[in-house]
């Protein structure tokens, strides 16, 4: 053979080899098999957590597009008075975001911010005050590293959880994918309390499930402090315990008196009314109504109902139909875990809700993505990359909207 074309075979045959090493090698970088190792977790989240602040970076060169009567109306960027670099440390704090850490900072300084409960502001003050930061300018970019090493946490606790659940669906690694690039992903990266919220119920149903009394205590007192769906949660983690786990009981139940107790507390401190807290849910679009009301709400929103009614409707059923059926079998407590978990989050909202919380009230049940990210990796291929694609693009106009100040719905 001539040694020009040898040389360029070998060559060629050398790149092949190379580029299936480096693919090889990403994907072991960034799969879970059998237990999770807190290394895989963290490019998990470090991944997502990147991919948000990249794109939202480059949507803030974006000028501001809004449909107003099913037109386009077109607007400046928001950031075209501020730098490349000038824009980033405010990027991520929008709405709520920009709440919690006024309250991190300040503390409570108007009754109607009661509805968002201390613990995940109480944590930034710590982070703050220990690394000597003051003032939102500083807190605000501290919230998105803390919620990295939460979502880190979150994706760590979850993933051991459903290893060990008896679900084939739930031991399928790939539903973190789902999960950590869902289309509303980017309260990951805010000032938003969503991966607190998953880190700590994580930390809670592990230490629930594996009879580790005082850390389930200390894990369960602060979770009912990060958000008010944390109260239905925790009792219901209470009623499992009481089938599965009683001598927990006697470290959960005082650690969730207390944090509930707390709540009470700051709320008569701030108002003189204990229950104030509960009250002033409803200027947040909280109320009780009946489940057809959140139907009606969604009625014509094609993108909306396929992102959340598989998850708000249909999740429950299907936990409470594979805890029906394997009820005899050993590990059938942890469906039944997963369960009680998932009805507390989804079934209040179809009761007491607004089509502008669904999107974030989605993001904090994994056992959900587990079964939704089972049925997409059943189906072909052709199928999946092209549902992938949408949802990447669904990410991508979410963080877009977030970024610009525009609401998501």
């Amino acid at each position: 053979m001539d040694e020009t074309i040898q040389g360029s075979v070998t060559l060629s045959q050398s790149h092949q080899f190379s580029l299936k090493t480096l693919v090889s090698a990403l994907r072991g970088a960034f799969r879970i098999v059998g237990k999770p190792r807190l290394a895989t977790c963290f490019r998990l989240a470090l991944l997502a957590w990147l991919w948000i602040w990249v794109t939202g970076w480059a949507f803030s060169f974006a000028g501001k597009i809004n449909w107003v009567g099913g037109h386009p109306e077109m607007g400046p960027s928001a950031y075209q008075a501020q730098g490349p670099l000038q824009r980033l440390p405010g990027l991520m704090q929008k709405f709520d975001g920009q709440i919690y850490v006024a309250i991190a900072d300040e503390g409570y300084l108007h009754p109607p911010e009661l509805a968002f409960f201390p613990g995940w502001p109480w944590l930034l003050r710590l982070g703050g005050r220990g690394l000597g930061l003051h003032g939102h300018a500083q807190m605000e970019p501290l919230a998105s590293l803390f919620n990295l090493i939460l979502l880190t946490l979150a994706v760590w606790f979850w993933s051991r959880l459903l290893f060990q659940c008896t679900l084939s669906a739930a031991r399928e690694p790939r539903w973190i994918w789902l999960l950590l690039f869902f289309p509303t992903s980017v309260f990951f990266a805010s000032g938003y309390a969503e991966a607190a919220f998953l880190a700590a119920s994580g930390a809670c149903l592990f230490f629930a499930l594996n009879r580790r009394a005082w850390e389930l205590a200390f894990c369960l007192m602060i979770f009912v402090l990060i958000k008010h769906v944390a109260i239905l949660c925790g009792a219901g983690l209470l009623f499992w315990l009481l089938l599965y786990r009683p001598r927990l009981l006697f470290w959960a139940v005082p650690a969730y008196l207390i944090g509930l107790s707390i709540i009470f507390l700051i709320s008569y401190r701030e108002t003189g009314d204990f229950l104030y807290w509960a009250k002033v849910q409803a200027s947040w679009g909280r109320h009780f109504g009946w489940p057809g009301a959140l139907l009606s709400d969604l009625h014509g929103k094609a993108v909306d109902l396929a992102l959340y009614v598989p998850f708000i409707f249909l999740v429950p059923f299907w936990l409470a139909l594979n805890y029906w059926r394997a009820r005899n079998l050993p590990g059938a407590e942890v469906t039944l875990l997963f369960l009680i978990f998932c009805s507390a989050i989804f079934i209040p909202v179809c009761f007491g809700s607004s089509v502008e919380s669904l999107y974030r009230v989605v993001l904090i049940a994994p056992p959900a993505y587990a079964g939704v990210g089972a049925w997409i990796f059943r189906q072909k291929p052709r199928f999946r990359i092209g549902l992938w694609g949408c949802l990447l693009l669904l990410n991508l106009h979410a963080t877009y909207r977030f970024v610009s100040f525009l609401h998501l719905t």
